[in-house]
């Protein structure tokens, strides 16, 4: 299958500078001929908004940048929709992990019954009352869900089950996402359980509840903070204890064996925060290479 590359430049989410740099670092490191070699790739360009974001509370007290990252999602939905309808790929690169609002309403869009994987140390389920800090890149699952009040939830045209996320690599949940992963009963398989059972095991639980569920369509969301902080150092809410190399390629290997995979996303890398010899963007590179390879078997 081949791949349509969708950059986000956007930072807003995580009002923190630097991951905004991330689609144009990787299309100057050659990403675009990369994947064009292995699986055919189409470089789509970037979402962008419409909205100056002039100010952090613009349309809600609590929220920041509301309005700028509501409209840029929307479009990435619009996208994500469009090319999946037209038997591609979407592979979209933040960024901060807002945007996982935009393509996974996308997907939503184009395929019955999807099934999300939010590879990420943190839940990013809460909600306005539940936020510490109205940063928006905290809380894309929670709207996609429904759970929101504010005009997050007017942009995925349909609403994802909860019972259809599952977490992967969560170690760093807020009181609040707390409480409510015990409500809902969430599907979330932690680092520390990863370790304790291994990926294999784990992803044995999850293809068994997509079969179960009857989920032949699955989003992939990767956020590169659920990897170790030794490991990878360039992203803005490191936590320790994360995920390792095996645990992520296995991860990979075990979900694309499925067959299901229809989009995916890989978000927060932030060239300003990566060490001197730029190890975080190399790790993202071959993360992408990959990526690649399983796509292409699709």
């Amino acid at each position: 299958m081949k791949i349509a590359f969708i950059g986000f430049p956007l930072a807003l989410g995580a009002d923190r500078k630097g991951v905004e740099r991330a689609p144009g670092y990787f299309r100057k490191a050659g990403v675009i001929e990369m994947m064009s070699g292995i699986a055919g790739c189409y470089d789509l360009g970037d979402v962008q908004s419409a909205i100056i974001a002039e100010g952090k509370h613009e349309a809600d007290s609590e929220l920041k940048y509301l309005d700028t990252i509501v409209d840029t999602a929307a479009q990435l939905m619009d996208k994500v929709a469009s090319v999946i309808r037209q038997g591609y790929f979407p592979l979209v690169v933040g960024g901060d992990h807002s945007l996982g609002l935009g393509s996974v309403a996308g997907a939503a869009i184009a395929c019955e019954n999807l099934g999300v994987i939010w590879f990420d140390a943190h839940g990013d389920f809460n909600t306005e009352e539940t936020s510490p800090s109205g940063n928006l890149h905290g809380m894309p699952c929670a709207a996609l869900m429904g759970w929101c009040r504010s005009s997050m939830k007017e942009v995925p045209r349909k609403t994802v089950a909860p019972e259809n996320f599952y977490w992967v690599g969560t170690r760093d949940l807020d009181p609040g996402e707390v409480q409510m992963a015990k409500q809902n009963g969430l599907h979330i398989f932690s680092a520390e359980e990863v370790r304790h059972r291994g990926m294999n095991a784990v992803m044995d639980d999850i293809i068994a509840d997509l079969k179960e569920r009857n989920i032949n369509k699955v989003h992939i969301s990767i956020d590169i903070d659920s990897m170790d902080p030794r490991l990878v150092c360039g992203t803005g809410t490191k936590v320790r204890n994360g995920l390792w190399n095996g645990d992520f390629y296995t991860f990979l290997d075990r979900i694309f064996l499925t067959r299901s995979v229809v989009s995916a996303d890989l978000v927060e890398y932030n060239e300003l925060l990566d060490d001197q010899y730029h190890t975080t963007a190399t790790w993202c590179l071959e993360a992408l290479h990959y990526l690649a390879v399983k796509i292409k078997g699709e």
